[in-house]
């Protein structure tokens, strides 16, 4: 995947990242009861991001929020709101009677429907205690909450990561268990994109005029926020990411379909790039800045999100001639030049400062880097592409560490592997197994535990790795028992 349309199709959060083909199954719900299977070829069947690692380090558990019994934090907000006149009293009986509809919907219901509806309620409930549910964000969060009671008074069960849309409307939703189902503002931006490149443009106008009214008011600007808790982050969030694609759709739909709308709200979506985070995804690190793919955890730091976040900007910068998209842009891109080296492992991609990326993360950040080259000529950029390109047809390299063995004893059989494989491992002594087993591992060092053969001799060690593209090495190697 090499297109800008087709990679920023990910989610992220969900926020995201593929190596699937283009098209992601999509469940409409037609009426109470009636749903039916589409593919949308203007999404990507792509993995979640997995949340933050500092996250999970400290218990992201603690920060789930899971009040049960509702109390009146909720109107309370919303009498306000109206009070203050930030609100008409129209839009404020409609808000409560979709709130009462949600609690009417709820004690109906039992199981996995009940909590999931519930979950979204304590979310609403976080935003409304918290001083949080702001003027700008009803529009989503009711949305959300609606959707929610919809679904679950009349749709299917859902799997993790299932996506739905409602008959009648363009939005696509994500269902997170424990979490209920959320606006997915990185797919739909994404299928935006997508729409823009097959020429699709009623369809592209359509998606857009939804998305527009449920951006919030943060940072100085306007931003398409997430309204659940993920990966140890409070509601509500946001991702560089999926900001960046925001910004870029916008820009591009703006030209096309002369519709000036749609340029001022990437211009207003830019000042979350200029805010720290967690307001904005801004991240300063000496002269440069990162932009974070989760506002919540700015020390997480995702090459693939950060690439796509520069490549809105540089969009903008030139399809909006906007100096502060170019001076947004700049920046960031210092930065990431800096850093890309450390995501290159001269035999792999890495998704974060820990891990490897896998198969799909892997073709997508080269795609990111064939974007930034194709519009930069950055020497880094083009070479990083060619190289993670190359990474994909090139077997790994695997090795035997341990030198010998001692009779009879139990140990250690230590291997090196150049990037992420799985790694069978066979030791045999003439016609007699001694050891047979096979995992998943990361590039670098690692072992397989053992108990050698009594008696000295020599025993034989076959090694197969084979990487996530599926290309494969094998060796054999002669380990003296002595």
């Amino acid at each position: 995947m090499r297109l800008i349309h087709s990679a920023a199709l990910a989610l992220i959060l969900a926020l995201a990242a593929p190596g699937a083909a283009l098209g992601d199954r999509v469940t409409v719900l037609d009426g109470p009861g009636l749903t039916h299977l589409r593919n949308d070829p203007f999404l990507t069947s792509t993995p979640e991001p997995p949340p933050p690692w500092d996250a999970i380090s400290s218990s992201p558990a603690s920060a789930k929020y899971s009040r049960v019994n509702l109390g009146p934090s909720i109107p309370i907000a919303l009498a306000k709101l109206r009070d203050s006149s930030a609100i008409s009293a129209a839009e404020y009986a409609s808000r409560i009677a979709s709130y009462n509809k949600a609690l009417r919907s709820r004690d109906t219901l039992s199981g996995t429907r009940r909590q999931e509806l519930q979950s979204v309620l304590n979310n609403t409930d976080f935003l409304a205690s918290s001083g949080r549910l702001i003027a700008s964000r009803l529009p989503a969060v009711f949305l959300t909450l609606d959707r929610n009671r919809e679904w679950w008074t009349s749709g299917t069960l859902l799997h993790s990561g299932d996506r739905i849309s409602f008959k009648g409307s363009p939005l696509i939703f994500q269902y997170y268990p424990g979490e209920g189902v959320q606006l997915q503002v990185l797919a739909n931006f994404g299928r935006a994109n997508g729409l823009w490149e097959g020429g699709f443009n009623d369809s592209l106008r359509e998606l857009l005029d939804d998305l527009l009214p449920l951006a919030a008011k943060r940072g100085g600007g306007i931003a398409w926020e997430y309204y659940f808790h993920f990966g140890g982050g409070r509601p509500p969030w946001v991702s560089g990411m999926a900001q960046g694609t925001a910004i870029q759709a916008l820009s591009r739909a703006a030209v096309r379909l002369s519709q000036p709308a749609y340029l001022e709200a990437a211009k207003q979506a830019l000042p979350l790039f200029s805010v720290d985070a967690p307001t904005g995804v801004r991240v300063r690190i000496g002269d440069g800045v990162h932009y974070a793919l989760y506002s919540f955890a700015p020390e997480y730091r995702v090459i693939n999100g950060f690439l796509q976040a520069l490549v809105g900007l540089h969009d903008m910068a030139t399809i909006g001639q906007s100096k502060q998209a170019l001076a947004l842009f700049e920046i960031g891109d210092r930065e990431a030049r800096r850093e890309l080296p450390n995501y290159n492992t001269g035999s792999w991609s890495m998704y974060d400062q820990v891990s490897e990326s896998d198969l799909a993360y892997h073709e997508l950040v080269t795609g990111f880097l064939t974007n930034l080259c194709t519009r930069t000529a950055t020497p880094l950029y083009c070479s990083t592409a060619t190289a993670f390109t190359r990474y994909e047809h090139q077997p790994p390299k695997l090795a035997l560490i341990t030198s010998h063995a001692k009779p009879g004893s139990a140990g250690r059989l230590y291997f090196r592997v150049s990037k992420v494989s799985r790694v069978s491992m066979t030791v045999q002594r003439g016609k007699k197994v001694f050891l047979s087993t096979s995992a998943k591992v990361s590039g670098g060092s690692h072992f397989y535990t053992w108990k050698a053969p009594a008696g000295r001799g020599t025993a034989t060690v076959r090694m197969t790795a084979t990487d996530l593209a599926g290309n494969r090495y094998s060796t054999t190697a002669l380990l003296p028992i002595r």
